[in-house]
């Protein structure tokens, strides 16, 4: 029933979209004096704020699988020194259009030493529906590059897409109004090196 349904904030939608889980909502419930017919907006929006949810969540699987492409030569997921994955996901939403585009990053690297990298992407554009994606890859920094090259590539699509720095992923920043926003790892998960490791961190591949 409605009178059952939590009414909150637009804030926790938001922040639920780009965390990509859902937030709790005991601080984003709003006065309870709200009519009807906002309740019923309310709730539409739920419901197709919770659609986009469903598919970030049926999309995590996407995100371990390795493009074929190239990783069918023995290269696997590059993981630094603190276990992060660089199989990165960027998320631009149209809430109007009930859209959600998708863009990966990965930096790859070879199974056997010597080691060599390559930096890929994958673009997941709105399609005719939402179950029909119109689909782009790309190699950034091909096969046989070092980890130098690799990244570099992925730090300048990073930043092209989001309008920031790589280093600088969790900092608060101001980012253009068409900006992809970056979707952060899962709480206990390795969220990869900070800005102060920066410093030194070429070298340590």
């Amino acid at each position: 029933m409605v009178a059952s349904i939590p009414i909150v904030t637009y804030d926790w939608l938001e922040e639920s979209l780009i965390a990509g889980y859902l937030m709790p909502v005991h601080d984003y419930i709003v006065d309870r004096a709200v009519t009807t017919a906002a309740k019923d907006k309310m709730r539409r929006k739920l419901t197709k704020a919770l659609n986009i949810l469903q598919g970030i969540e049926s999309f995590e699987k996407e995100r371990h699988d390795i493009n074929k492409q190239l990783l069918t030569d023995r290269y696997q997921v590059h993981r630094d020194t603190t276990g992060f994955a660089f199989n990165v996901i960027l998320v631009r939403l149209n809430l109007l259009k009930n859209t959600n585009e998708r863009y990966i990053l990965k930096i790859c690297e070879t199974i056997d030493v010597p080691k060599y990298y390559a930096c890929i992407s994958i673009h997941h554009k709105p399609g005719c529906t939402p179950e029909t994606p119109i689909i782009d890859r790309n190699i950034l920094a091909p096969k046989l590059s070092d980890f130098e090259t690799a990244f570099a590539a992925f730090e300048n699509a990073f930043c092209l897409k989001t309008g920031i720095p790589w280093c600088c992923r969790e900092e608060p920043r101001v980012s253009h109004e068409d900006a992809f926003a970056y979707v952060r790892p899962k709480p206990g998960e390795p969220v990869g090196l900070r800005l102060k490791d920066f410093g030194d961190m070429i070298g340590r591949f």
